[in-house]
Order: structure tokens, then sequence, then C-alpha cells
């Protein structure tokens, strides 16, 4: 693979596939579309890690929502695994916003995706969560969430489908219950209407 630097000093390396940038260099990326499945958007983008730089698969959609998480390779096989493998401190903030999620969506199946906290319904999924070093963050907020949620975001910073909540702040449980719900909410709605929209195109 031919590598380079460019202007700012950071290496360069040659573009890949999202799954390949992500297996080689450690990396998880993970694209989250309201309206659309992954296979159908147009792809474009760059992870940074280690001082390296790589072209990898981003979803591009009239950017209403990209989702991108960039972390030390792992192999988390299970939410307690990811948990346990985090500070102390964030271990008790992430596991008080896990019982959050799952007293929100009780149906919901935990899983890791891309190697973070992942709740599906109906086999698709709805919300993820991560920590970092000084916030944790929940994933993906459209911008109809967003708006709905308007004033009671106000005061947390929201970046291309990322709200980020800082780990010196009480853990606001009522806040991320209601915005799983609508997640949950959302995405029913997305499948609906992508069934009725598959219906019309065959004439049902």
């Amino acid at each position: 693979m031919a590598t380079g630097r460019g202007g700012s000093g950071v290496e360069r390396s040659s573009p890949q596939t999202g799954k390949d940038a992500a297996s080689s260099c450690g990396e998880a990326a993970e694209f989250v579309d309201p309206a659309r499945s992954a296979d159908q958007l147009v792809w474009a983008g760059l992870l940074v890690t280690g001082g390296k730089s790589v072209p990898i698969a981003l979803p591009k959609y009239q950017l209403s929502l990209v989702v991108i998480m960039i972390m030390p390779r792992t192999n988390f096989k299970s939410i307690d695994e990811y948990i346990a493998a985090q500070p102390d401190l964030l271990q008790d903030v992430l596991r008080r916003v896990r019982k959050t999620i799952q007293s929100a969506l009780p149906d919901a199946e935990e899983t890791i995706s891309y190697q973070i906290p992942t709740y599906k319904l109906h086999g698709r999924a709805v919300i993820y969560f991560a920590g970092w070093k000084q916030h944790y963050s929940l994933y993906p907020a459209s911008d109809r969430l967003v708006a709905t949620f308007k004033n009671e975001l106000a005061e947390y910073r929201i970046t291309k489908g990322t709200i980020r909540f800082p780990l010196d702040d009480q853990v606001p449980v009522k806040l991320i219950g209601r915005v799983a719900k609508f997640r949950a909410n959302e995405q029913l709605e997305h499948t609906r209407a992508n069934a009725a929209q598959k219906e019309r195109k065959l004439g049902l």
C-alpha cells in the first residue's frame, strides 16, 4: 500500500473499504440512515488513528445523519465485556445508561455492533451508546429527534448525529429513556414506510 505525508505531516494511505479499514486500523464505524439501507448509499470519508489518516467508506445521503466512532481495536462479544473494559468511573455511568435503555426498550435485543453497545428491534438497530475519555454518547440523533428534544438537548453538544453527555454531569435518565423510545418509534415508522413503498412498486 502506497503511503505519503500531506502538508499537515499526517501519514496518509491509499483508500480502503469501510470494513477493510476498520479491520486493519483497529477502527470502528457505524452509519445509520433512518430511510435507506446502507447498500443504497454513496460512500466517501476518512478515519484518523494513531497519526494516520485512512480513507474509508462513509455513507453520504444529503448528510442528515452520519455516525462515526473511532476507538482502539477490540473484540467485545457482549455489552458486559464492553463496559468492563472501561475505567471505573465510566463503567458506573454506562451501566446506568444501559439500564435506562433496557427499561425504555424492554423488547430490544442487546448486542455489539462495530464494537459498541447496540439495541435492535425486529433486527434493525435502534440506538447505540459508547463511552469516551470525557463523555459518553448516544447515536443516532436524526434532525427530527434533535428538533423534538430541542430544549432538553440545548445544554449538550450534538454533532453529525451524535449526542455527547459530559461525564461530570448527572446521567439524564428521563431524557435518555425518551430518546430511546423516540428512536424506536422513528425506526418503526421508516420500516413501515419502506414496506409500503415496496408494495406500491409491486402494485399490491
